[in-house]
């Protein structure tokens, strides 16, 4: 993570508060990470080098913001956006900034961009009222289904928690190549994540269930679950801004031929080189 994507994510947040958005989707890519996002700034397709992530079955991508108790989700599964969030700008083919309405007091800016093997995700939280707003919380998380359309199961494994918080689900894809997503804090965000495989497909928890499950690191087994991050912000000053950073990291792992494969293999060169030594003594003698 360098520090360009904070800064601009920090000029993103800073014209958003003057900024109602519009109701627009954008797609952004660097030609190896593709994402189509919806108005509110969720996902509604999410893929690496041709292999989908998001959008089989029902396209789980959502983000949840807590204050108070109160607790306001933009689900891509279920089509809310209680943010009104909109578009702010397309800053070119691989970046766009996302902005919603003010709620609990607390004005939302999201800035994404595709880089390498990376999307990575920046929110901005500013208190706009001249008050201190307490017991503020972020969560977000997708339903990864890469392995479709052979299965929607991923094997989950809880990879850090705190400041080095990140969640994998891996799979082996068609073809036998294992394609994986990785949610992680990203390296200089502020604050300490959380996090967490959900249950069944497509629950989209909130920071307060997140926190309170406290999954230990390790695996947890092959099942179709959510992976989340959650983010306990506590108190934002009257005036004051606190912002986060995450990433979803991919990579792939090519197939490795089994032993029985390479002899054969091998075999067959052998054999095509025999042949190609026959018709040339035969050439030769003609």
């Amino acid at each position: 993570m360098n520090k360009n994507f904070f800064k601009k994510a920090a000029v993103g947040a800073a014209v958003a508060l003057s900024f109602s958005g519009s109701a627009l989707a954008v797609s952004i890519t660097n030609g190896t990470v593709s994402a189509n996002v919806n108005a509110s700034g969720t996902f509604s397709s999410l893929s690496y080098t041709g292999t989908e992530f998001v959008n089989w079955g029902t396209p789980m991508s959502y983000y949840a913001l807590s204050v108070g108790g109160t607790t306001w989700t933009a689900d891509n599964a279920g089509g809310s956006n209680p943010f009104s969030a909109g578009t702010l700008s397309i800053n070119s083919a691989n970046s766009a900034t996302f902005s919603g309405v003010t709620l609990g007091g607390l004005a939302f800016s999201e800035f994404l961009q595709v880089s390498g093997s990376s999307l990575l995700v920046s929110i901005t939280l500013f208190n706009t009222t001249s008050a201190a707003i307490n017991n503020v919380a972020w969560a977000s998380g997708i339903d990864p289904d890469q392995a479709i359309p052979a299965t929607y199961d991923t094997a989950n494994s809880i990879l850090g928690q705190g400041t080095s918080a990140a969640v994998m689900a891996s799979a082996v894809v068609p073809g036998g190549s294992t394609k994986s997503v990785t949610l992680r804090q990203s390296t200089g965000s502020g604050g300490s994540g959380t996090a967490y495989i959900g249950g069944y497909c497509c629950d989209d928890p909130n920071a307060a269930t997140i926190l309170a499950a406290n999954q230990a690191v390790g695996f947890y087994g092959v099942s179709d679950r959510s992976i989340a991050l959650g983010y306990d912000l506590g108190t934002i000053a009257a005036g004051q801004s606190k912002g986060l950073a995450y990433e979803y990291d991919f990579a792939v792992t090519r197939a490795v031929p089994e032993p029985e494969t390479y002899a054969l293999m091998m075999a067959g060169l052998g054999l095509m080189g025999f042949v190609a030594r026959r018709r040339k003594q035969q050439s030769t003698a003609a």
